[in-house]
């Protein structure tokens, strides 16, 4: 778009289920519960959450420069007193608030980026949560070396042919790399197009 913002369909898609599953998800008890989403890409979903959950203080991040760019725009243009600026945040290279979130959102980021960035989202989100905290991830991923849906084989050999260190990520080696940090798989819940929410815990 001309003012900056970037556009993705597939994102207008999905923001209502993952608004669905966000409702029912427990928080800890904040006014207001502080949230961060880590790889906000286009501002689209954070645009439509923080939207939608006024009750939440909403911090979009991601390390593209023309990503940061479009979210602030989304921002500018249809976003809710509760959603701030962007920052950047390249979670490689992170350091960011200790105990400072009652969440961390993170939404298909993991299979488009080499597994260090996922065990390096562990990290991160275990250092910024709470206590009893919640890591929300959506996408589409492997379970016990298995595709989910009819497409995922091929969409995994796109993103293969495209980097070799991506691909997607297969929940069993998720939830493991998550409890070194922490962070206990809560909850896994089926989403539209063979896409899945994993909801993990911050130990107490």
């Amino acid at each position: 778009m001309a003012d900056g913002r970037l556009d993705c369909q597939p994102a207008r898609n999905n923001c209502e289920p993952i608004l669905g599953v966000l409702r029912k998800t427990r928080l800890p008890a904040a006014s207001p519960r502080r949230i961060l989403e880590i790889a906000s890409g286009s501002g689209v979903h954070c645009c439509y959450l923080a939207t939608n959950l006024p009750d939440v203080l909403w911090q979009p991040t991601d390390y593209d420069p023309e990503a940061l760019g479009s979210i602030d725009a989304w921002r500018a243009t249809e976003g809710a007193e509760n959603l701030l600026p962007a920052k950047r945040l390249d979670v490689l290279d992170a350091t960011w608030p200790e105990r400072s979130y009652e969440a961390v959102v993170c939404i298909n980021m993991v299979h488009a980026a080499p597994w260090a960035v996922t065990e390096a989202l562990m990290a991160v989100a275990a250092r910024s949560l709470v206590t009893d905290g919640v890591l929300f991830m959506y996408g589409a991923y492997r379970d016990g070396g298995a595709y989910v849906g009819a497409g995922d084989q091929a969409f995994d050999d796109a993103l293969r042919l495209r980097d070799p260190e991506w691909g997607l990520r297969d929940v069993l080696e998720v939830k493991e790399v998550a409890a070194n940090h922490g962070l206990v798989l809560e909850e896994r819940v089926t989403m539209p197009k063979d896409n899945l929410s994993l909801i993990f815990r911050q130990a107490v």
